[in-house]
């Protein structure tokens, strides 16, 4: 099983104060645990540490949160090269999706995984372009 989370679905497990902190937090168990790969983009560290940094002020607990990004098991990140740039400039243009959400969708199916996100705009744009799902359905399917 693979799987690609978006950003905020990783922030939001980290972040106790996220109105869907519980449930990314088991879900982000769940694929560590369960030995799930994880497929992200580049971005994906890059994304974290910048949202922390911007919330909190924080440098130290920005960078921290980089590290641990980078130490999850599993992790595989996908660098944005020509191919990727491509696709994601494909999916962005079809499903008139912000620039970062198409490199998320793009990942997601370059490695054949399944896209887990909290944006609803994307699960709705991007459903014909890859698999996608909310953290509640993809928990479901995965007790299965």
């Amino acid at each position: 099983m693979k799987v690609t989370l978006d950003a905020s679905v990783w922030l939001a497990a980290l972040s106790p104060t996220e109105r869907e902190h519980a449930r990314c937090a088991s879900l982000v168990t769940r694929v560590i645990e369960g030995g799930v790969s994880l497929h992200q983009p580049g971005l994906f560290v890059v994304e974290v540490c910048a949202t922390v940094a911007r919330r909190t002020h924080n440098k130290a607990l920005a960078l921290e949160a980089g590290r641990t990004t980078l130490d999850a098991p599993g992790l595989v990140l996908h660098e944005l090269d020509h191919g990727l740039a491509r696709e994601a400039a494909e999916i962005a243009a079809t499903c008139a999706l912000r620039g970062a959400d198409a490199v998320y969708v793009a990942t997601a199916r370059s490695a054949g995984s399944t896209l887990v996100t909290l944006d609803r705009e994307v699960c709705e744009r991007a459903k014909a372009m890859a698999e996608v799902r909310t953290p509640a359905e993809w928990l479901a399917e995965s007790a299965r």
